[in-house]
């Protein structure tokens, strides 16, 4: 087992729920396989592919929700036993509401610019990065190192961050014995 995985992006105009049903379902995986398909969409079940005239693969679902399914090859030509094959269906949104969606995201607590990058994963970066900064007027950065957390502010160019709760278990407030 290599134990790799397969990384692509596919951004497509679909229900959510087709786009799904194309991953879990005979019917659906066949619309766009190209290959025989045979077996079932459930976790632990296997997709058996056989393409004419080339390899077969047999892949076990080992995760299926919403957003996400994920296989793992199980046998297949050279090294492909032991690969995985993620996807990650996201609605993809465009500037305006992702704007508003992530004002209400960073107002709810302090973000750090890897908690927006997380909570938005999916989005095309084009999108994202203009949506952020749509929002530059209103945020500031809490003094807190080394994560400068995001706040917003009603008042363009905040200076001073919102004030945050002490928080007892960061080591920098416990008292040492001595």
């Amino acid at each position: 087992m290599t134990g790799h995985s397969l990384r692509h992006a596919v951004n497509i105009d679909a229900d959510h729920a087709k786009v799904r049903d194309a991953l879990t379902s005979l019917e659906g995986l066949k619309g766009w396989a190209r290959a025989d398909v045979s077996g079932g969409g459930g976790v632990s079940s296997w997709w058996s592919l056989n393409y004419p005239g080339g390899p077969s693969f047999v892949w076990q679902v080992s995760a299926h929700d919403d957003h996400k399914v994920e296989w793992r090859c199980v046998e297949g030509p050279g090294d492909s036993a032991g690969a995985t094959a993620t996807f990650e269906v996201v609605k993809i949104m465009t500037e305006e509401p992702l704007t508003k969606d992530m004002e209400a995201f960073t107002g709810a607590e302090p973000r750090t610019g890897h908690d927006v990058l997380k909570q938005y994963h999916g989005q095309p970066y084009p999108v994202l990065y203009r949506a952020f900064g749509n929002l530059r007027h209103k945020l500031g950065r809490t003094n807190d190192p080394p994560w400068y957390r995001y706040t917003l502010s009603d008042k363009p160019f905040a200076w001073q961050a919102k004030p945050q709760a002490l928080n007892h278990s960061d080591p920098r407030h416990m008292k040492t014995a001595g």
